[in-house]
């Protein structure tokens, strides 16, 4: 047994096998790394079932069959909840991404699962759902069904969100909700150097009026 602090010196000096679980076309290993360092690939669960309801299935049927115009999928998911303190600010963040899906002119399904029954009613009266080229989520269902009938995926830049987008061949525009020394910045950075996002990342508090999230859209 080795105590806390002397942690990394066990596994570096003592050759216990590491697995990096991200894709090395998107952060390739340092060459200095030693050899029992593995980076292996993203790691995920198996698909799980899903039916969507009539209501989405029609929203996503009624796309152009070409990718690029199938619908972008904006949300933070549990981010939402947890970087905000409040409804008029997660109401303020989730205005934001209209206006940018508004200006990019797109087809968008908006994430809502985290916002309370207030800031749904507020977009309600928004006249959200009466718009045929907007989709409200308001229930959990797998990225891994949804994200390959999307065209682009607009998410807070965690790991497993990113590279789930990756996977269903979708560019992603990262809105990073935690403090530069997190993952999400990072995640942020690595999809802009490996030329699968327009930016390095557009704060998520920061999107005021949705003109630079709306530009990254149309960009991609």
């Amino acid at each position: 047994k080795r105590n806390k602090s002397g942690y990394w010196d066990y596994v570096l000096t003592d050759q216990v096998p590491v697995v990096m679980g991200w894709s090395a076309s998107l952060v390739p290993p340092p060459a200095d790394w030693a050899s029992h360092v593995h980076v292996c690939g993203h790691l995920s669960l198996p698909a799980t079932p899903y039916t969507p309801s009539a209501e989405l299935s029609d929203f996503l049927a009624k796309s152009p069959a070409d990718r690029a115009s199938q619908p972008v999928f904006i949300g933070l998911g549990s981010m939402m909840g947890a970087a905000f303190d409040s409804d008029l600010k997660r109401l303020a963040v989730a205005r934001a991404w209209v206006r940018a899906a508004t200006y990019a002119g797109c087809d968008v399904l908006i994430d809502l699962q985290h916002c309370s029954e207030s800031v749904k009613a507020a977009l309600h009266e928004d006249g959200l759902p009466a718009n045929p080229r907007f989709f409200l989520i308001d229930s959990p269902l797998p990225h891994s069904w949804l994200f390959p009938q999307c065209s682009l995926v607009a998410c807070h830049g965690g790991a497993g969100t990113v590279h789930q987008a990756l996977a269903a061949g979708c560019p992603v525009v990262a809105m990073p909700c935690l403090p530069a020394e997190s993952d999400q910045p990072f995640w942020a950075a690595a999809c802009y150097r490996a030329g699968v996002s327009p930016n390095a990342g557009l704060p998520a508090s920061r999107l005021g009026s949705g003109e630079k999230l709306g530009r990254a859209l149309k960009q991609s």
